[in-house]
């Protein structure tokens, strides 16, 4: 009978040790609302991280800008056009057109640590004299290089949501190396050519009589405002995503008859005028001609001065007109 008893009680023990299922529904319920409360906290931690690499980014932009600025005296071209200011209203080109249309980011490839793919597209165009989308060198651009391919991480804001490649903004059918990042070419239109970078430019810190601290160059625009749904574009869909890095696509007549040609809004971007704000439009095709970006509030630009800002989407139109021009004389108040 003791033996019986010390086993009962042994076991007695035992079960008073176990958590019951309503102890266990408890803890659950306290963990789960633990993780609630921390989570919000983590993404914007990691949302912070984010910001601050896409900041770091721009900065290494910027500094490989000023660097290309110091051998050559002058900021690259926005993008490369072998038919001077205006645009071509085909795919093919003769010899008197032949250029390689690639765009500012290309330029700055040996500033950013990149001169291994600088020199492959050198090499895929034929020395740089052939257009990057004619890989057969035939005349025709309807054929993109292989390095066009290339995904470069210094020309991706991490906190987009689309990967390395544009599918978006597609050459001929194939995507491209994408980039968040845009130079400021004006205030309105691609011809207003009143900001530091547009077909062709040689615009340099002389040029800049606004001042390099009031003078945004760089800028991002994101991919989420994508309106691929609107048909508003000719035949086809308008894509307001990202950017490509290595230049403007050329468009030929027949893929939608509206604004065939060059597009200048694959390497820059225009803000300021009346339609044009950060992240604002009222235009159903407007995304694909400014700024914007997933970090909440605003954008983060690049200033002449290599400094990063991050501009308000509730800045005054009159100041923001003023920051994306460089030399129109304006008082420039904070922002």
């Amino acid at each position: 009978m003791r033996t019986n008893s010390l086993s009962l009680a042994h076991h007695n023990k035992t079960r008073q040790r176990a958590f019951t299922l309503i102890e266990l529904l408890v803890v659950i319920a306290i963990i789960a609302i633990l993780v609630a409360l921390l989570l919000p906290a983590v993404q914007q931690a990691r949302e912070a991280a984010r910001r601050s690499s896409c900041k770091n980014n721009l900065k290494q932009i910027g500094l490989a800008l000023h660097n290309y600025h110091d051998v050559h005296n002058v900021f690259p071209p926005a993008f490369i056009h072998g038919g001077g200011g205006g645009y071509a209203t085909s795919n093919t080109y003769t010899a008197a057109q032949l250029s390689n249309g690639l765009g500012w980011q290309t330029h700055i490839l040996p500033m950013v640590e990149q001169s291994a793919l600088y020199d492959q597209v050198g090499s895929q165009t034929n020395g740089f004299a052939v257009h990057w989308m004619d890989k057969n060198f035939d005349g025709t651009i309807n054929d993109p290089i292989d390095a066009s391919r290339q995904i470069i991480s210094a020309y991706n804001c991490p906190s987009d949501p689309m990967a390395g490649l544009n599918s978006k903004r597609q050459a001929s059918g194939v995507s491209v190396g994408k980039t968040n990042y845009l130079a400021v070419s004006g205030t309105s239109a691609a011809t207003n050519f009143n900001g530091t970078f547009f077909v062709n430019s040689r615009i340099g810190f002389r040029d800049m009589t606004d001042g390099t601290t009031n003078t945004m160059i760089v800028a991002e625009r994101s991919t989420i405002a994508d309106r691929s749904d609107l048909l508003t574009c000719g035949t086809e869909a308008c894509n307001f995503t990202g950017g490509v890095w290595i230049g403007p696509r050329y468009i030929s007549l027949t893929a939608g008859g509206w604004h065939p040609g060059v597009n200048p809004q694959d390497v820059a971007a225009f803000g300021g005028a009346t339609t044009y704000q950060v992240a604002r439009s009222n235009q159903p095709w407007g995304d694909d001609w400014i700024f914007s970006s997933p970090h909440q509030g605003g954008i983060q630009a690049c200033m002449g001065d290599g400094s990063i800002r991050f501009l308000s989407e509730n800045i005054s139109l009159t100041t923001y007109s003023a920051i994306v021009t460089r030399s129109n004389n304006e008082v420039v108040g904070e922002f």
